[in-house]
């Protein structure tokens, strides 16, 4: 292989472009990484010098992409971690969740069946001041009537005081 090819070949491995770098004339440009980019020489006269820069920026290259192929996967595994620990407390909290809901769902019956209780103690409420009422009611008649039959009873005992002294005064 003739020196010209060899060093035509190095120097395409490097270019962002892909295209041959040996019959590009550039000097001090700035490579995507924000180094100098190398400089082409056309002539025979650089190219050990071009050849040891190109061999030197492929080697920064590659600490670079081992540096950066480094840090993504540092960067991975920090995501997996997250991506882990949020999966988990989403599962907590969906277990969380479905607990509340199953108590506010049980504290949503209990609190119909206290509404059930509490509208039959009223409907007893009711019926013991009906019954009451009634009592009282009762009572005022049954008063009525023994205050009926005790002046009657007083009365027939009169009666009967003047029919026993009828009685004696007739027997005497």
């Amino acid at each position: 292989m003739n020196r010209h090819l060899w060093k035509s070949q190095l120097c395409e491995m490097v270019q962002p472009s892909g295209g041959p770098a040996a019959d590009q004339d550039v000097l001090g440009e700035e490579s995507p990484l924000g180094k100098p980019a190398m400089l082409h020489l056309p002539s025979e006269q650089g190219a050990p010098e071009t050849l040891q820069r190109c061999l030197e920026e492929n080697q920064e290259l590659r600490d670079a992409i081992r540096q950066s192929n480094q840090i993504l996967r540092e960067r991975c595994e920090e995501l997996l971690h997250f991506q882990a620990s949020q999966r988990e407390e989403k599962e907590f909290l969906m277990c969380k969740f479905q607990e509340a809901r199953k108590l506010v769902e049980r504290l949503g019956l209990e609190k119909l069946d206290l509404k059930r209780q509490k509208e039959q103690a009223l409907r007893e409420v009711e019926h013991l001041k009906r019954c009451q009422q009634q009592m009282a009611e009762d009572k005022a008649s049954v008063k009525a009537q023994v205050t009926s039959l005790l002046g009657e009873l007083q009365e027939s005992q009169s009666r009967l005081e003047a029919a026993t002294k009828e009685c004696q005064a007739l027997e005497g």
